[in-house]
């Protein structure tokens, strides 16, 4: 399961005589997620490094980081790696250093700027990302209150109801309870009067 975060997150502490800050937000897209880069990086143009990533997608398929000129796979790829350790999507994070005078060496960067990350992302919860499906489901006036009854299925809702010659209902259900779902639709579905679809995304 994938999991993201709904308010910002932020984590600060020193090693080694520079500080960190860890930023972490929920985006939705490569754009919003460098529109947070940039609000970074204007609050902190005056640290030495700002190192970016993130990860989008229902399965996390997205992503993107950056050394920001440290040493070539010492920032962006560990705080990436904590993303996805964390099964986290739809997260964008950065890791402002503030270059404090003594060299941390390679995997001293490595241990810093990942575990900046980590910690920034246990300040706060994590929610599931959750899928919703809706399926449109056409029936006479007196098959409506078998219907009624039978969908009273927890995480299944009526979004709308319009009646004309027939009624016609929109519900909406999670990936999880889809299943459950289909069991009572299709068993509805042999009075040929029930007529029922996914809607397509």
């Amino acid at each position: 399961m994938k999991y993201t975060i709904l308010s910002d997150q932020k984590h600060e502490e020193k090693i080694e005589k520079s500080l960190f800050i860890g930023n972490l937000r929920h985006v939705i897209s490569p754009e919003s997620a460098k529109l947070f880069f940039q609000e970074i990086n204007k609050l902190h143009s005056q640290a030495s490094h700002n190192c970016p990533a993130y990860i989008l997608g229902k399965k996390g398929e997205t992503t993107f980081c950056s050394d920001n000129q440290e040493p070539s796979g010492t920032a962006g790829k560990p705080i990436l790696n904590m993303l996805q350790r964390h099964n986290l999507t739809n997260v964008a994070i950065v890791v402002t250093r503030y270059y404090g005078g003594v060299k941390l060496g390679v995997r001293g960067l490595i241990e810093a700027y990942g575990g900046v990350a980590e910690k920034t992302i246990l300040t706060g919860e994590k929610t599931p990302v959750i899928d919703y499906v809706n399926y449109i489901c056409t029936m006479p006036y007196d098959f409506y209150n078998i219907f009624s009854h039978k969908i009273k299925i927890p995480d299944v809702v009526v979004l709308s109801a319009e009646y004309t010659d027939k009624i016609e209902v929109i519900l909406q259900t999670t990936e999880y309870a889809e299943k459950e779902l289909l069991v009572v639709l299709n068993e509805m579905g042999n009075n040929r009067m029930f007529v029922y679809g996914r809607v397509k995304s």
